[in-house]
């Protein structure tokens, strides 16, 4: 069985504290699936894109880590995304 995570998110800076007016996260089995809400949530956070208040645009694709408990870590191995977007 595969397992691939897709995360999005953007930071938004608004009168001194850090806000996250955008943030989608999934974990899905098909490779196909995970590459489809790739590009679908970097669409989204592209939007975002010019304001002047946003700090950080993220979007990646990766297969995530497993912990000897069997619980998902948020992090891929190594740092291999499968796909990586920052805006």
């Amino acid at each position: 069985m595969e397992l691939y995570k897709v995360r999005a998110w953007v930071n938004q800076r608004k009168k001194g504290s850090l806000e996250q007016p955008y943030y989608f996260e999934e974990v899905v089995l098909n490779k196909d699936t995970a590459t489809s809400l790739f590009s679908r949530e970097k669409g989204r956070v592209k939007t975002y894109e010019g304001l002047r208040s946003i700090e950080l645009i993220h979007c990646e694709v990766f297969v995530p880590h497993i912990f000897e408990d069997g619980t998902l870590a948020y992090w891929p191995d190594n740092n291999e995304y499968i796909e990586k977007y920052e805006g």
